[in-house]
């Protein structure tokens, strides 16, 4: 079975799809890897669709640090929709209220104020993050990022609708 990381699909139609697949570079080495990504890009390659390889090296470390802390709650199926949209309110409402202070206080603070186990409040918004409900420069140190930073997804319900139905 071929899987791709990541598969890019555009609203504007004159705009392909794109295919990513993410790998250690150090991984490129290895013949069986070699094998499957060739698989992989020629599977793509009859479809029409672009494919691309990204590494590590492609990334600059603090994105790639994102990432890699994002990417593991991201692959998690049974997340509800309702538990998504509940906190998607109290940490826009947070935001809203205390713009400069740190993504992650308000996490703690959350975790505090509604009496949540430490690291529950943090742990949704990494799903909130991931599923893209709120926009951040992924550039930027998840660990520094301020509530002013954050930018609520213009299309957050259809992103709800999109894991309600998967």
């Amino acid at each position: 079975m071929l899987t791709s990381d990541f598969l890019v699909d555009f609203d504007d139609q004159s705009r392909p799809a794109i295919a990513f697949q993410a790998k250690y570079s150090a991984d490129l080495a290895k013949p069986e890897v070699i094998e499957r990504l060739e698989l992989e890009r020629q599977y793509w390659a009859e479809k029409n669709i672009p494919w691309y390889i990204v590494t590590e090296m492609d990334f600059t470390k603090t994105a790639f640090n994102n990432i890699q802390w994002l990417y593991p709650v991201q692959t998690e199926d049974a997340v509800a929709a309702d538990d998504l949209e509940h906190y998607l309110g109290l940490f826009s409402k947070e935001f809203m209220q205390a713009p400069d202070r740190q993504i992650t206080a308000v996490a703690q603070s959350l975790d505090m104020v509604y009496e949540l186990e430490p690291g529950q409040a943090l742990y949704w918004l990494r799903q909130l993050l991931a599923r893209r409900y709120f926009i951040f420069d992924i550039t930027a140190p998840y660990r520094t990022l301020l509530g002013s930073q954050l930018t609520l997804n213009d299309d957050w319900q259809g992103v709800t609708q999109a894991y309600a139905a998967g």
